[in-house]
């Protein structure tokens, strides 16, 4: 078989050394070559655009020359220098020229072999360039990122999924790690890159690549997290990855495999939420069946998943499942109760605690009931709620007993205020008898003493005259103490001139008995009080009165009395000891030992009053009394049972 003809070309603008080598060329191939001739590289290009040529004999010598110009990448390139010029020549190589010859030293032998070399060059540098680009474009191909990292740690080579993560359409030049291309956020944050910042210690890509360089072993199957900054944002990415060694031209690479597993991960977490979610609703459900509370599962959509026996039991309903809440609740409730219920359906299809309050729905069986609603949440591990749990407890029997309390209670108040009406006017009758019988028959009986004593003195009887007279000490001392009683149980003074001259009389007598400065004060306007709050006010102001004597030590004590509308108000004021006022109400009166005071404010509110205390450790005591001028009548407040 004939051989093709070698398609040459020689790039040269002297027609003499043209001749010279077109005749050595004659002398090696025969006849079995073409040649064309180009005087500038300019017209070598246009010329190789139409011809496809086989060996290029150049000139470096050309006045447009400024080297091989691309004509290397057309056919194998032979560069001809001068005698003085094989630098040249040796810089032509390294530029991808095949050889290169010394015009002037040129055999036939040399020739022939040099084309024969530069020929066979090219045609191996062609296939090594075509399987390069063919392993290129499997590189890109492939659906996962990849990377070729030197044994520096410097990527050499990355592939368009790479690219595609980080949102560039072109490869970087210049070193980098792999941290740097990928655009790990700690990379990128650190002036020193990837491979010096304090999370480059701990990250698992860095381990298994430096592993991998290191011990010449593979690494498959590292699942890592990355945080990228692409396009500004920082975004969260799950890798798989695969690192392998490889071995070329005597250095050692690693070629890393990065499959993007986020979306993976993510159902992944969501079965598992799922699966705990279910197994949480199922162990819910099965403790909730035997609960005596109405308990109702639904999802976020508002439909019911699960309801308990006691659920079905008080709302009259039995086919529940896969029905919207809402649709069934509505038609049992009262017009008032609508608005809150619907408000706090919304509130809880978000996620959120609604605000509720005791409500009455109408079973199917038209049976009141009063409930109180709950709502809790079953929770994924993000804190996203994925179902609701409504709780309600039937309060209809609590309602009918708290009814029934607040019936006995006040029936009761009407008796308390009852018998202190009683106990005030049993105290003017007790005073009034004591009066009438006991001092008016001791005084009788003294003015008797009286009189026979005078006719004992006159007969001279001594004896008889001391034991008369002893008699008669005893009779005074017994009206003496019976007035003081009769006048503890009602001061005459109180129901015959009123509530404050009665005060009055009561301060000068303490006053003088103690030692003590008392003062009444009066505001002088008109205070027509009802004789049974009149009498509770002056024991309950005459009890304060001997505490602060009793408790404030050396002090001065102020009464006032005033009246603001239909209320009277006496003000006990002392500038004693004082003392802590406890905020837990007005019952820790009674468990720290001060049923006084206790006691002064139950027969207050009794009569529809109040006592208010102010003190303070040091600053002395304000009691306060607050009592309606009129009682109403307590036998009109009593219900019948």
């Amino acid at each position: 078989m004939t051989p093709a003809k070698l398609r040459i070309l020689y790039v040269e603008d002297n027609p003499a050394d043209y001749r010279l080598l077109e005749e050595y060329l004659s002398e090696c191939l025969s006849a079995n070559f073409e040649i064309k001739q180009a005087e500038s590289i300019k017209g070598a290009l246009t010329l190789a655009s139409s011809v496809r040529f086989d060996v290029i004999f150049l000139d470096l010598d050309l006045p447009d020359s400024r080297g091989l110009e691309g004509l290397e990448k057309i056919a194998a390139v032979i560069v001809l220098t001068g005698l003085n010029d094989e630098e040249t020549g040796l810089q032509a190589i390294r530029k991808h020229a095949a050889d290169y010859l010394v015009k002037g030293q040129i055999d036939v032998n040399i020739l022939a072999r040099t084309i024969r070399y530069a020929v066979e060059r090219k045609h191996f540098e062609d296939a090594l360039a075509l399987e390069r680009n063919n392993l290129q474009m499997i590189f890109d191909a492939v659906n996962i990122g990849m990377l070729l990292v030197d044994d520096k740690g410097m990527v050499k080579r990355v592939n368009n999924v790479i690219y595609r993560w980080v949102g560039k359409d072109h490869p970087t030049t210049g070193p980098a790690q792999p941290g740097d291309i990928l655009r790990c956020i700690h990379a990128l944050n650190s002036p020193s890159g990837c491979g010096q910042t304090p999370h480059c210690d701990t990250c698992p890509i860095r381990k298994a690549f430096e592993s991998v360089l290191r011990s010449g072993q593979p690494v498959h199957g590292i699942e890592a997290e990355a945080t990228l900054l692409i396009a500004g944002s920082q975004v969260h990415l799950w890798l798989d990855l695969s690192i392998d060694p490889v071995c070329m031209a005597g250095k050692k690479f690693a070629i890393f495999s990065l499959n993007d597993i986020t979306e993976h991960k993510r159902i992944e977490a969501r079965e598992k939420e799922v699966l705990v979610v279910a197994m949480s609703a199922r162990t819910a459900m099965d403790t909730l069946q035997a609960m005596g509370e109405g308990v109702l599962l639904m999802d976020m959509n508002g439909k019911i998943l699960s309801a308990n026996p006691a659920f079905k039991q008080l709302s009259g309903l039995s086919e529940l499942l896969g029905r919207p809440l809402m649709e069934l609740l509505l038609p049992m409730l009262e017009a008032k109760d609508k608005p809150m219920v619907l408000e706090a359906h919304n509130t809880a299809l978000n996620g959120h605690n609604p605000q509720l309050h005791p409500l009455t729905l109408i079973n199917k069986r038209g049976r009141p009931v009063t409930v109180i609603p709950a709502i809790s949440f079953i929770r994924a591990s993000d804190g996203k709620a994925t179902a609701v749990i409504l709780t309600v407890r039937d309060i209809s029997e609590i309602r009918v007993m708290q009814r029934n309390l607040e019936e006995n209670n006040t029936r009761l108040r009407a008796l308390a205020e009852r018998l202190s009406s009683t106990e005030e006017r049993e105290r003017r009758r007790i005073s009034a008898q004591i009066h009438d019988t006991v001092i008016q028959t001791l005084s009788l009986s003294n003015i008797k003493l009286g009189a026979l004593l005078k006719d004992v003195i006159d007969e001279g009887a001594k004896k008889n005259i001391v034991s008369v007279k002893a008699v008669r000490a005893m009779i005074e001392d017994a009206v003496g103490e019976a007035r003081s009683l009769m006048a503890e149980l009602t001061p005459p003074l109180l129901y015959e001139l009123g509530l404050v001259p009665a005060l009055s009389d009561l301060a000068q007598k303490l006053q003088k008995q103690h030692n003590l400065p008392i003062q009444v004060k009066d505001t002088e306007q008109p205070k027509p009080v009802d004789k049974t709050i009149q009498g509770i006010l002056f024991q309950a102001t005459r009890e304060l009165i001997l505490n602060a004597l009793k408790h404030a030590g050396k002090c001065a004590i102020t009464v006032t009395v005033s009246r603001k509308n239909d209320q009277l108000r006496i003000c006990v004021a002392d500038n004693g000891f004082g003392f802590n006022v406890p905020e837990e109400g007005h019952f820790v009166f009674h468990r720290n030992g001060g049923f006084g005071l206790f006691a002064i404010r139950e027969r207050l509110e009794r009569i529809g009053g109040s006592l208010a205390i102010r003190s303070q450790a040091g600053a002395g005591t304000i009691v306060s009394l607050f009592a309606p001028l009129v009682l109403k009548n307590a036998e009109g407040r009593i219900k019948p049972a």
